[in-house]
């Protein structure tokens, strides 16, 4: 768990770090949540971050369930492991809103 809770911190670390390099409007982020919660929305606004049109696709998946397949890791772990895992992941979960939420190596 804690392999993936670093793999996760480099990956939002690196993506915040060459985000500040890119002009205003060139980085568009979206959050699994929502994409999982509201696909053809997120879609939506994701061609529209990039200036595209709404392809047809976003209305294919405006009926259809897509399963969150990323569920919170750490009702897995013993306390210890929790422990380490928030260490990890402390200053990225803060950064993305996820700080309320339990610690997770997703």
């Amino acid at each position: 768990m804690a392999v993936a809770a670093v793999h996760w911190r480099r990956v939002t670390e690196t993506v915040h770090c060459e985000g500040r390099n890119l002009p205003p409007g060139q980085l568009v982020e979206l959050r699994y949540e929502d994409f999982v919660r509201e696909p053809a929305q997120v879609l939506k606004g994701l061609w529209r971050g990039c200036g595209l049109a709404p392809a047809d696709s976003g209305r294919a998946l405006a009926g259809s369930a897509i399963r969150n397949r990323n569920p919170s890791g750490s009702s897995r772990l013993g306390p210890r492991e929790r422990e380490i895992v928030d260490a990890l992941t402390r200053t990225q979960r803060q950064r993305y809103g996820y700080a309320d939420a339990e610690p997770s190596a997703s």
